[in-house]
């Protein structure tokens, strides 16, 4: 969950300095098992911005197999004080 997260984070186009929490997470499928040394192929689609929350489905994929989904949350933040 956190790959998607992370990505999605990217995907509502993050600002310098702008941070970002997982603030949820919803509808989570892990319908198979991770496997060592595989690459891992994952994908976020920002379906729904509302104020400073922004709402992504994402997938995970290895080897062509679906191995997670989940819609997660992301409760964007201003710039980082320094």
């Amino acid at each position: 969950m956190e790959a998607i997260a992370q990505l999605g984070g990217i995907a509502a186009g993050q600002k310098d300095g702008e941070g970002g929490v997982l603030a949820g997470f919803r509808d989570v499928v892990l319908p198979a098992r991770v496997m060592p040394h595989g690459k891992l192929l994952i994908t976020a689609k920002v379906v729904k911005i509302f104020g400073p929350l922004v709402q992504v489905d994402g997938e995970v994929r290895q080897e062509g197999e679906v191995i997670a989904t989940a819609t997660v949350t992301l409760a964007m933040t201003g710039p980082k004080q320094r």
